[in-house]
């Protein structure tokens, strides 16, 4: 008889160890229990694989539930997945009761409160409670035993084994687990807090220019009050809440005031929660954004004035201060000051809420700050070190080449930038030699992140095998004290989740969305591109509507035109960026009310466009009244800055259409001033804009008939006079105000621009100081007006 022989050598050259085995079946094949055990196996873990690329957490359901009467859980229905890609199914509510999650007897519960108990706190106490997670665990629980028949001539069966194993979990206590993996920058941050410290030591200063200051500054105002109720604007400083910290204010110009107003606003981040007074009269907490009150300088204990103020922060625990502020009244050259002094401070820890919660926001890291400063940093060191070395591996440097030399301009760049990178963001000056080992550390972080792209796959905690539903506070005799649902709680992020979630805040599914999208897309596709019109020469202009406004392109459209029913009133030339935000501020309006007349231009030269806005009579006068105060200001804009330039423009225009006419003061004792300001008003020009909108020849004309039965404008060139006399001292007022813009703008350093952002509620600060002099019938002076703008210039904030 021959013998069949087979070699079984590997057939794939090269292969490695290792690997799923599963079983290959033939006809005649003697099947074991070690062949079927391999068969699901390979089922199992390929199961397994899928699961544990998919995440751990919960995928849906699985709610927990505390009910503290009944001192019991109850574990909703749901699935899961563990960290080893097992299936947690709880298929329906189950109920686990306190004893039964806990015995305080035994040597896993009596680990578990040792392990909480934090044993580097001083003032620990042996009942204090501990942290507990609450673990949906994985297990397997052994059923249906049978009799064993091993030996098929044996009399009697040779015991029981289990037939099955049935797949389930259990909910269980277990530490918290540890802080999720947050990468290197962590690490990043405390070498670079050590070697602060070590250069501290050694006598360099290097202070954190982003530190959150141990005292912060509450905001403090003077306000003089005189006997008939003017008050005249003091001096306004910061203030530590600093035992010891103290600042004397000036009350401004005024003659013997009767009163002084005092006004304290909390730090940044800070509220007014409680106040209490002592000798001051009205104190008034407005919207627990500040505290104001009233010093009488006539009554008697004008040493023995306090108040005492709480600041609470508003979002979250920390610290809160406690004040106690002193005022003693002074004078100094005859003018009266106030002395405020923090005589008490008292710190006090505020209790956490639920505001707090929200204090980590996003980041991975406690550091939120330290986090985004490393970024900026790395980002801007990873373009300079990039721009100096060649890419790798992409034949820029042939074999055996050595990589040439970096342009030595390029380097000095690459470390000026990373020094000012270092200077401003983390304090540090790295031309000191002993700082400049941090490049390496910044190097290194790099080196870290390269690797750390690589995933190596999910991992469990502490062989925690299964999904935290939440955690506990328990005390030392086994008592639940507190539950946290979402506590440690983690999801698998799927698609239905993802949706629900967004359904919770209002939005739209992300593949409904997207749906959407496309058809927008698909219908643009199908839509012939606009031509530009051939015929521009009408007058009567064609726009096309843009939210509140319309927008005409190529054509010009003067005053006087007609663009869909609407008489163009005004016209106003802006730049490119002005445009654009015009043009967007009508798209975020409602469409214009029917029945609109009037209208005026914004248009653009650069762009050959013009936006179209319905407005008011009153808008284009005000309109007007701008391009009049471009005009008269074209001195003063040659000089500034050209970012400067329209700002300036803005505010004096502004400031024009807040002063009346009846504010200006004459140069002169002239008897013609009066009587022509009364005519403007009662020929409706009550205001500086107005009247340089109007124009000195148009403003005569208009208060002529009112004035030639007047003895004083008997001879007809008085007339003209008076005008002359109302128009220089309107256009000397604006010119004064812009002025102190221009030599504001011109002050600034180069890398100090002036914009627009300087002058921030021009409108109400002008009023606020124009209405006790109105009142009083006082005109207003030129230099007046420059404390006013001076003002509006030097209280923006940052």
């Amino acid at each position: 008889m021959k013998t069949v022989t087979q070699d079984f050598t590997p057939c794939v050259p090269g292969a490695f160890d290792g690997g799923l085995s599963r079983t290959a079946y033939y006809d005649g094949m003697v099947l074991a229990a070690d062949d079927l055990l391999r068969e699901q196996k390979y089922w199992r873990i390929k199961r397994k694989l899928t699961n544990r690329a998919l995440g751990n957490g919960i995928v849906w359901g699985l709610g927990l539930d505390w009910d503290p009467k009944l001192a019991r859980f109850t574990v909703c229905p749901g699935y899961g997945l563990s960290c080893c890609g097992d299936d947690l199914i709880v298929e329906c509510p189950e109920f686990v009761t306190e004893r039964q999650l806990i015995d305080p007897c035994s040597e896993a519960f009596r680990s578990l409160v040792s392990k909480g108990l934090d044993p580097c706190c001083d003032d620990r106490r042996p009942d204090a409670p501990v942290e507990a997670a609450l673990l949906l665990e994985y297990v397997e629980c052994p059923e249906d035993p049978r009799r064993v028949y091993e030996d098929p001539c044996a009399q009697a069966p040779k015991g029981c084994r289990y037939g099955a194993v049935r797949e389930t979990v259990r909910l269980t206590l277990i530490p918290p687990p540890h802080k999720p993996d947050c990468g290197p920058i962590p690490g990043f941050l405390k070498t670079l807090a050590e070697v602060r410290a070590e250069l501290e030591k050694t006598g360099v200063a290097m202070p954190d220019p982003m530190a959150t200051p141990a005292d912060p500054s509450t905001e403090v105002s003077l306000t003089a009050i005189g006997a008939d109720g003017a008050t005249t604007e003091g001096d306004s400083s910061k203030l530590k809440v600093k035992q010891g910290e103290s600042i004397k204010l000036g009350a401004g110009t005024a003659a013997n005031p009767a009163r002084l107003r005092v006004g304290i606003t909390p730090p940044p981040g800070y509220f007014c929660a409680k106040a209490t007074f002592k000798g001051v009269d009205a104190p008034v907490v407005d919207s627990l954004m500040g505290w104001s009150g009233e010093i009488d300088l006539t009554a008697a204990g004008a040493n023995d004035r306090t108040a005492i103020l709480d600041f609470l922060p508003f979002i979250g625990g920390g610290t809160s201060y406690h004040v106690l502020y002193s005022f003693t009244p002074g004078a100094a050259n005859g003018a009266p000051e106030l002395t405020i002094a923090a005589t008490e401070v008292e710190t006090r820890d505020a209790p956490e809420d639920c505001a707090s919660l929200l204090r980590k926001g996003i980041l991975c890291s406690g550091d939120a700050i330290g986090t985004l400063r490393t970024l900026a940093l790395a980002t801007l060191y990873g373009w300079v070190a990039g721009a100096l070395a060649p890419a790798t591996c992409r034949g820029s440097i042939q074999p055996g080449e050595a990589p040439a030399e970096p342009d030595p301009m390029r380097v000095s760049l690459a470390w000026t930038i990373c020094w000012m990178a270092w200077k401003s963001l983390f304090g540090i000056d790295m031309d000191d030699a002993r700082a400049r080992g941090l490049q390496a550390c910044l190097r290194r972080l790099f080196a870290d992140w390269c690797d750390g792209f690589h995933y190596k796959g999910p991992h469990c905690c502490e062989n925690a095998h299964g999904i935290i539903l939440g955690s506990v506070q328990v005390s030392p005799k086994g008592k639940i004290l507190c539950f946290d649902e979402w506590a440690y709680r983690r999801h698998v992020l799927t698609g239905p989740l993802l949706t629900h979630w967004g359904s919770q805040f209002g939005l739209a599914p992300l593949d409904v969305v997207a749906g959407r999208f496309a058809s927008w897309i698909c219908c643009v596709a199908g839509v012939r591109l606009p031509e530009r019109a051939t015929d521009q020469s009408t007058t009567n202009g064609v726009a096309m509507p843009v939210g509140a406004a319309m927008l005409s392109v190529g054509q010009q459209l003067p005053e006087g035109a007609v663009v869909n029913g609407m008489t163009i009133g005004a016209r106003r030339e802006v730049g490119a960026a002005d445009f654009m935000q015009n043009m967007a501020r009508a798209f975020s309006q409602d469409k214009a009310a029917e029945g609109a007349t009037e209208a005026m231009v914004i248009a653009s030269k650069q762009l050959d466009m013009a936006l179209v806005v319905p407005v008011a009579s009153r808008q284009v006068a005000s309109v007007e009244a701008q391009n009049g105060v471009d005009t008269e200001l074209a001195a003063v804009k040659a000089a500034m800055p050209a970012m400067a330039r329209q700002p300036m423009v803005d505010y004096v225009a502004r400031l024009a259409d807040e002063l009346p006419l009846t504010a200006l003061k004459p140069a002169t004792d002239s008897p013609l001033f009066a009587p022509m300001v009364a005519a403007l008003s009662r020929a409706e020009i009550n205001s500086i804009g107005e009247l340089v909108a109007a124009g000195p020849e148009a403003a005569v004309a208009k208060a002529r008939a009112d004035l030639v039965d007047l003895p004083a404008f008997a001879d007809p060139p008085s007339v003209d006079r008076a005008m002359a006399l109302v128009y220089d001292r309107a256009t000397k007022t604006l010119a004064s105000a812009g002025k102190v813009i221009a030599d504001e703008a011109k002050a600034r350093t180069p890398d100090e621009a002036f914009t627009r952002a300087e002058l921030p509620d021009v409108a109400s600060k002008v009023q606020h100081a124009l209405k006790p002099m109105l009142k009083q019938g006082q005109p207003a002076s030129l230099a007046m007006l420059r404390t006013v703008a001076a003002k509006a210039v030097t209280s923006a904030p940052g």
